[in-house]
């Protein structure tokens, strides 16, 4: 029997309820071997998902294989109605529970993977604009604009949009052409290598000043050495006067085409790679980074180019590359501005009364333009037109590819709900005897290797003094400062604080990106991965909810 499979040592019988008593050692399920070993960090980005999270948590752990679940399909099963419709409004993916989201999923056949929801790899490769929220919030006015009209008056108002759209990119197809060599100088991989040589440099110098060298600091020292002559000359990287941060990086196009390293980096790797980018393979911007820094001397130190080529510059790259690319990105520009479109339509416009449609179909476009190019990969006219039901239309324009391979979900497997809240209060149970009820079960569904979800009041991230379980402020709002929020518990240790006092801990799993949320503990973060080690003493006092997948 190991350790982790330790289960009765004592049953207490509190106002009657059971209470099972488990001795836990330390266990952490993002670990190597763990069912969370590849998991990756989820950012809601405020649509207010947090439910489906969870549920995409507890299912990676509970499911045979461990497969990573898109939250964005949960959520849409979620909100999917006996009907086979959808709530209105421009956050109706806002707000859930852990436990009917992933009985919805069971019920309607199962639910994607990550992989196969193109929102939600963009979301996993990096959204630095934020544009998220503002995507669904556009989608979903363009879905109702859409709504207004009849069937005719639908499929006339697409085909027009269309036709509009095919024409720029017909005009635009020769000038793509024209400036496709000297697009391909301006590719942002000469930018990424002046970033990497940068921070060689500053490797090397962190190095140089250290007294005490040791034998692994000469060795990545002369490595560094060596990759940093490889780059030599090829990038001009100007410091501000006190030659601490670079304020610009220069690219020399010129030097860096005549180094046949570079060169043959940059056409053999590079290019064939970012022709073939396929944003639902979760390791392809790791892919292209490996490939080609590598050959560089690099492949000891990923520390040094890791994030220097982004999604978004990819999209870029590829524009320059491929004349299609381009025309549909200069379409895509056009369409993005209302005035444009009028301007060039206006009789049609007018006499069939169509502004406020066409007025939302260019605020998608806009955000296309500005951040959300993977939208190109999907047919939005199609959608436009073919889809009466706002979670399809979403799927469709988005890009979930997971109908016929969707991840079952067994017949067997449940989700429990436990309220601790209710048994205080309704069923006036004690407090010792709750907190000793959440802390075995968290830590028998640990002990299997499985994550537990948790619903709290939101407060408690802000202020570790706050007690929203058996304090005067009990209730959680849907919205503001106390809002209910749902997470998963990940993880288990003890250890002594500065009193030298044992104390549990637990890792917790936000879903707010790199960030973990906690605001005045954030010693307790772990660097970019979202999740935070938190006293049982702040937690379970603030738990208002247990989700637990059971197997009956």
């Amino acid at each position: 029997m190991t350790r982790s499979t330790i289960y009765l040592l004592t049953i207490l019988f509190t106002n009657n309820i059971a209470s099972i008593a488990f001795a836990l050692p330390s266990i952490d399920l993002t670990s190597d071997g763990m069912p969370l070993a590849k998991f990756r960090t989820q950012d809601q980005n405020s649509i207010g998902s947090c439910y489906a999270n969870t549920a995409s948590t507890l299912l990676q752990t509970a499911l045979e294989g461990n497969p990573e679940i898109s939250y964005f399909d949960l959520s849409l099963k979620y909100k999917r109605n006996i009907y086979g419709g959808y709530s209105n409004g421009s956050s109706f993916l806002s707000s859930g529970h852990v436990c009917a989201t992933i009985k919805k999923a069971k019920k309607l056949g199962g639910a994607c993977l990550r992989s196969d929801v193109l929102f939600e790899n963009f979301t996993i490769h990096g959204d630095p604009n934020k544009t998220t929220k503002n995507l669904i919030h556009k989608l979903d006015k363009i879905y109702d604009a859409m709504n207004r009209f009849n069937k005719k008056e639908n499929e006339f108002f697409i085909n027009e949009m269309k036709k509009i759209y095919q024409q720029q990119i017909e005009e635009n197809l020769k000038k793509c052409e024209d400036v496709r060599t000297a697009r391909y100088e301006k590719l942002s991989i000469y930018s990424a290598l002046a970033e990497v040589a940068n921070k060689i440099k500053i490797n090397r110098d962190r190095i140089k000043q250290k007294k005490n060298k040791s034998a692994k600091d000469k060795d990545k020292l002369k490595k560094l050495k060596k990759a940093s002559k490889r780059l030599a000359n090829k990038t001009v990287i100007r410091y501000d006067n006190k030659k601490v941060l670079p304020f610009s990086i220069i690219r020399d196009r010129y030097q860096v085409k005549k180094n046949k390293i570079i060169k043959s980096v940059v056409e053999g790797s590079y290019i064939p790679k970012i022709k073939a980018f396929n944003l639902r393979d979760p390791d392809a911007l790791k892919n292209i980074e490996d490939s080609l820094f590598g050959p560089l001397g690099l492949q000891e130190f990923p520390e040094i180019y890791q994030n220097t080529i982004n999604f978004h510059n990819i999209y870029k790259d590829r524009e320059g590359l491929d004349t299609t690319i381009c025309a549909k990105n200069y379409a895509i520009n056009y369409m993005s501005n209302y005035s444009s479109i009028y301007n060039t339509n206006k009789d049609v416009i007018d006499r069939c009364e169509i502004h406020y449609p066409t007025n939302m179909l260019s605020k998608l476009f806009g955000l296309i333009d500005n951040s959300l190019p993977f939208l190109l990969e999907g047919d939005i006219f199609n959608a436009l037109y073919k889809y009466k039901n706002k979670g399809d239309f979403l799927n469709a324009i988005i890009g979930s590819e997971c109908e016929s391979k969707k991840i079952k979900i067994p017949e067997n497997l449940d989700c429990k709900i436990y309220s601790p809240h209710n048994q205080y209060y309704a069923k006036n149970r004690s407090k010792e005897s709750i907190i000793d009820y959440m802390r075995n079960k968290i830590h028998k569904n640990l002990s299997e290797k499985k994550a537990i979800g948790i619903g709290v009041c939101s407060m408690f991230l802000d202020e570790p003094g706050h007690r929203s379980m058996f304090g005067k402020d009990e209730l959680c709002k849907s919205y503001g400062e106390n809002r209910f929020h749902a997470l998963s518990v990940v993880g288990y240790k003890e250890e002594k604080n500065e009193a030298g006092n044992m104390i549990r801990k637990y890792l917790v799993q936000n879903s707010w990106g790199s960030n973990c949320g906690l605001k005045p503990l954030k010693e307790n973060c772990i660097e970019d991965t979202g999740r935070f080690w938190i006293e049982e003493s702040i937690l379970l006092e603030n738990v208002k909810e247990l989700n637990e997948v059971t197997y009956n």
